[in-house]
């Protein structure tokens, strides 16, 4: 008899493994972004999708205390976007429990990261706060 698992389940089993996999492939410490018990800092992002003309956005503000889901994407690929959209779907279904959202397109230019994302929007997940680093592709400390 097949049993049927719903998203959730594929999605804890897929952050299962994506951690089980780092854990047991990385012999050091990685040091990237806020630690434990710190803030996060503000950025900017200059938002593409879903306005008529791009403007500068700070998630961190947007997200007014809130919890906030940063997704930053520094490969434009078939899996990077799929995950990038399971992701934010599932962001989606929690807005109503606070859930604030944004993608961030790390980019070495600016302009050509905007051109990137209006070509494939149609891949990403609409309603969702989304557009490239100002900071380059490091993205922001």
């Amino acid at each position: 008899m097949q049993t049927e698992m719903s998203m959730t389940h594929y999605f804890g089993w897929l952050i299962t493994l994506l951690f089980l996999s780092a854990t047991a492939t990385c012999d050091e410490e990685v040091f990237s972004g806020p630690q434990p018990g710190e803030s996060l800092p503000n950025f900017t992002l200059r938002q593409v999708l879903g306005v008529e003309e791009p403007r500068e956005v700070d998630p961190v503000d947007t997200a007014n205390d809130r919890p906030l889901l940063l997704i930053f994407v520094h490969d434009v690929n078939r899996p990077a976007i799929g995950m990038t959209r399971t992701l934010t779907r599932y962001a989606q279904s929690r807005e109503k429990d606070g859930l604030t959202t944004a993608v961030i397109l790390l980019a070495d230019d600016v302009t050509g990261g905007e051109a990137t994302l209006k070509r494939m929007q149609h891949a990403l997940t609409p309603n969702v706060l989304t557009g490239v680093s100002i900071d380059g592709r490091e993205g922001p400390g």
